[in-house]
């Protein structure tokens, strides 16, 4: 389907967005996860019905073909984001969140008022005290997230963790261009305690919310993501996506886009 990059500054940095440019009461919006960039969402692009509505992917700073930063941290991105919605004049728009991107959402959510729902693929909310290490599996992965400099088997164990075989080469390639230090600066925000308490977020929110994973998922915790007892979660319980990882919206796209729509409609 058809589609445009677009570049607007934002906060005084260049972000570069898709935009399918389609006249619709709807947009949605996606964010991608660390490391990535909005073409990891080139399968809802190029899905038919999913473009009745209007599509818009940002890249984040350091992402993709947006411009690299001196510093990173949860603060800026949230405001960034926010700042890019408001840009955008965005009013009833659904956004979805893939990892950090989908965290980063939870941390925004009080700044996107005319937001009617969030969808976050591969991204279990935490509390604080700081619950990372039961949230996710202790996977040899988890700690290469957040470092600069990655080996090229460490680039390949980043890309299976991720991602189902057909897509290793293109999350490879993605990680590659992205500012190193962007991984490295995001745990030093984290350490410095700007991670809010996302179960907390959503308790306080009315914003519907839909936790989407992968069955295949060897980095999210099912059990705890199972455990969460949160009264705006859509369908009242996560969902889980058969034949797909961490990315769910790229291995097994026809159903998560099935997914998408649900939710689509069930916001509006």
């Amino acid at each position: 389907m058809r589609f445009v990059r677009k570049t607007i500054l934002t906060n005084g940095q260049g972000i570069s967005y898709l935009d399918n440019e389609i006249q619709s009461k709807t947009t949605i919006l996606f964010v991608h996860g660390n490391s990535l960039n909005n073409t990891s969402f080139k399968n809802q692009f190029n899905d038919k019905d999913l473009n009745k509505y209007r599509l818009v992917a940002i890249d984040l700073p350091g992402h993709g073909e947006s411009e690299w930063n001196k510093d990173y941290s949860i603060p800026q991105m949230t405001t960034d984001i926010a700042t890019f919605c408001n840009q955008l004049r965005l009013i009833n728009f659904i956004i979805v969140g893939h990892s950090l991107g989908g965290h980063l959402i939870i941390q925004s959510l009080s700044k996107l008022k005319s937001c009617k729902g969030a969808l976050l693929i591969g991204t279990p909310p935490v509390k604080r005290p700081l619950n990372i290490d039961i949230a996710f599996m202790p996977h040899p992965v988890i700690p290469l997230l957040f470092k600069a400099e990655l080996t090229a088997e460490e680039l390949e164990l980043f890309a299976e963790s991720v991602c189902a075989p057909q897509n290793k080469k293109y999350v490879i390639k993605s990680i590659t261009v992205t500012d190193p230090k962007f991984r490295e600066k995001m745990m030093t925000s984290i350490m410095q305690g700007d991670l809010k308490d996302e179960i907390l977020i959503l308790e306080k929110i009315k914003t519907p919310v839909a936790l989407v994973y992968g069955e295949n998922d060897e980095l999210v915790n099912k059990k705890y993501v199972r455990s969460l007892n949160l009264s705006n979660l859509f369908e009242q319980n996560p969902i889980f996506i058969k034949n797909s990882w961490h990315a769910s919206h790229m291995s097994n796209s026809n159903i998560f886009n099935k997914v998408l729509k649900e939710c689509v409609l069930e916001f509006n």
